[in-house]
């Protein structure tokens, strides 16, 4: 059969001098002061460890994400440098084609000329032999 719990006094049961059957001694509440004192001052320094460890991650955080963000802008500053490379480079495609138009349409302005230049002026050569051939048809 187990034994039956014995009610043990609370601390502050032993403050409480007054009507108590209990008497202590002096050393005895001042012990207590220090036990009480000295168990704030732990809970104290626990919780200023807390915050700090929360300070610190919160600064590890926003470094974490200052560099994801730098990353993150480097990353589009190259994007727009690919962009501007590729604009640019099609715009010399573009003007490489136009500048080759261009000098088509020079040669075949050129060659029209020569045509029209020759063609007002007269092969003596054909001509002689025109005449060569029609002077033997009359013959």
């Amino acid at each position: 059969m187990p034994k039956p719990i014995r009610q043990v006094p609370s601390w502050s049961s032993l403050t409480n001098t007054s009507g108590s059957s209990v008497s202590r001694p002096a050393s005895s509440a001042s012990s207590f002061e220090k036990f009480r004192q000295q168990a704030r001052d732990k809970e104290e320094r626990e919780k200023n460890l807390k915050a700090e460890e929360e300070l610190r991650r919160q600064q590890k955080e926003r470094a974490e994400m200052e560099k994801i963000r730098q990353a993150e802008e480097r990353k589009r500053e190259k994007e727009e440098e690919e962009a501007l490379e590729q604009a640019r480079q099609m715009q010399e495609q573009e003007h490489a084609k136009q500048m080759q138009k261009m000098k088509i349409e020079r040669m075949r302005e050129a060659e029209r000329r020569r045509r029209e230049a020759l063609a007002g002026t007269i092969d003596m050569n054909q001509q002689s032999d025109i005449m060569a051939e029609f002077e033997g048809t009359m013959s």
